[in-house]
């Protein structure tokens, strides 16, 4: 299955310059995340394809938010067998569908929707 993944190291978009309390006082891991990141701690373990869908997941928080569907092609390497055996193995069902948390390039006024951004937590 390929996913994209994401390192422990922040990814900063060109310029970056703003500092994020949840990325340890530096710049926000979510930065380069062009899906957005976990809303708790702004990174993702990249995706999953369920069918034609594609969604980001954070293992740690067991956090997912979907990206869209028909995006990557990778989905069509994939048996519904094969996807569904990746699913079961990661327990996605149990997963708790967020709002990603996304980190507005410098210069761009945008205020992000994630719960951590909107003072509210996710009610699991």
């Amino acid at each position: 299955m390929k996913r994209e993944k994401q390192s422990n190291e922040p990814v900063q978009s060109k310029g970056a310059t703003d500092v994020c309390p949840i990325c340890d006082l530096g710049p926000c891991y979510a930065s380069g995340l062009y899906f957005g990141g976990c809303p708790d701690c702004h990174m993702t373990d990249g995706y999953l394809n369920c069918g034609n869908a594609h969604w980001f997941i954070c293992k740690r928080h067991k956090t997912k938010w979907l990206a869209g569907e028909n995006l990557f092609s990778s989905a069509m390497d994939e048996t519904e067998d094969q996807q569904r055996a990746e699913q079961q193995r990661l327990g996605f069902e149990h997963f708790l569908e967020v709002e990603p948390h996304i980190a507005a390039p410098e210069g761009i006024d945008y205020k992000c929707d994630c719960a951590r951004c909107s003072n509210m937590s996710p009610s699991r």
